[in-house]
């Protein structure tokens, strides 16, 4: 399979500028030798303070001739930079051909995997913690890590506006693993670990925050979210998986 990435330059140099001065073409190949896959990237020839100046309709417009030209070479699968999917959306520019923040469902996926590795290397005795889902529509996600975490916890916590539903689950959950979830509308932030569905995002302990998997990609310098990447492919490898922690939070809209 291969991926057409749309980013800006690595590094924005005067051979770029002669080259759109001439309207050169500018293109790369990414040849990571251990990607499960093939990368194209077409880069846009303007720095980002240039870009960043921009009208959303020119930008726009330089995008799709991007996707047209990579089209021309069979590939449908299409991606975004990290720092243009940022000023696509503060441009309010539509991004829905584009696989950026597909990443979301396969992160939730990987949670319990996250949540086991991370409790491992921080000596943190996981069957003796408390555990959360904050989940605001009670989806399917929650129902899958509650089957997936009943074995890791003693102490499940389901937190969701739709508490009918939930409770509904939860006594079918309890006659199928004898393990009760306590149901709650309100968000106890005294637990040890949170998983917020609604926000993509783990937090363990008072100030540790979990948003997103590194994989064993080779981008070659370009910056692109790795579980949107992982997204598109149909079984990512995930024994060389790192993930990406920090200790600040994010004010989410």
């Amino acid at each position: 399979m291969t991926i057409g990435l749309i980013s800006e330059p690595k590094s924005y140099t005067r051979k770029l500028l002669i080259k759109r001065f001439l309207k050169i073409n500018v293109s790369d190949n990414i040849t990571g030798t251990l990607n499960p896959f093939d990368m194209y990237a077409e880069v846009l020839p303007f720095s980002n303070r240039y870009l960043e100046s921009m009208s959303a309709n020119r930008l726009n417009k330089l995008i799709n001739k991007k996707i047209h030209r990579l089209e021309k070479y069979g590939i449908t699968k299409f991606i975004l930079s990290d720092y243009l999917y940022k000023l696509c959306q503060a441009k309010d520019i539509t991004i829905s051909r584009f696989a950026n923040r597909c990443g979301k469902k396969l992160f939730l996926a990987i949670s319990p995997l996250c949540i086991r590795q991370t409790a491992k290397n921080h000596s943190i005795n996981l069957l003796r913690s408390s555990v959360c889902i904050s989940d605001t529509k009670m989806d399917r996600i929650s129902q899958y890590l509650l089957r997936e975490l009943c074995f890791d916890t003693k102490k499940l916590i389901l937190r969701t506006n739709n508490t009918d539903a939930a409770k509904n689950f939860c006594e079918r959950f309890y006659d199928e693993t004898g393990l009760w979830v306590e149901v709650s509308s309100v968000l106890n932030l005294n637990t040890d670990i949170l998983i917020d569905v609604d926000n993509c995002e783990i937090k363990i302990g008072r100030d540790l925050f979990i948003r997103d998997a590194r994989f064993d990609f080779d981008l070659c310098g370009y910056s692109v979210c790795h579980t949107d990447i992982a997204s598109l492919l149909a079984t990512p490898d995930l024994s060389h998986i790192q993930w990406v922690c920090g200790y600040e939070k994010l004010n989410h809209q």
